[in-house]
């Protein structure tokens, strides 16, 4: 289990949380449970993906991904997680193959042009 850590807007109140990262050797993967979503990435990148605090982004009903969010020079960024495993250039988009945005394997996402 890994510990996410969460503070309110003000910055004074934190609530800890454990997240599990459930592995399925036998599968090849590891899944993420947050906010009522299971999220799917291949067991190889577990470690590195652990390493980082994530979120639900819900851009609407049918687009839902894991976000990082942080700060450069005080503005705020987000980094989705397909787009992270992929190192997709910013002027590429990442299909996730089956339609499926919890599923995060890299055999279910490829780097496309906008088209």
């Amino acid at each position: 289990m890994y510990i996410y850590i969460d503070r309110d807007t003000s910055g004074e109140n934190m609530t800890i949380n454990l997240i599990p990262w459930i592995k399925h050797p036998e599968k090849g993967t590891a899944t993420y449970a947050r906010d009522g979503f299971t999220f799917t990435i291949d067991l190889a990148d577990q470690p590195i993906v652990a390493e980082f605090s994530w979120s639900v982004a819900k851009q609407n009903p049918r687009c839902i991904y894991l976000k990082h969010s942080y700060y450069v020079a005080g503005e705020s960024k987000c980094l989705y997680l397909h787009r992270f495993l992929m190192a997709t250039p910013a002027d590429m988009c990442v299909d996730h193959l089956s339609g499926c945005t919890f599923d995060n394997r890299r055999s279910n996402l490829k780097n496309v042009t906008v088209s």
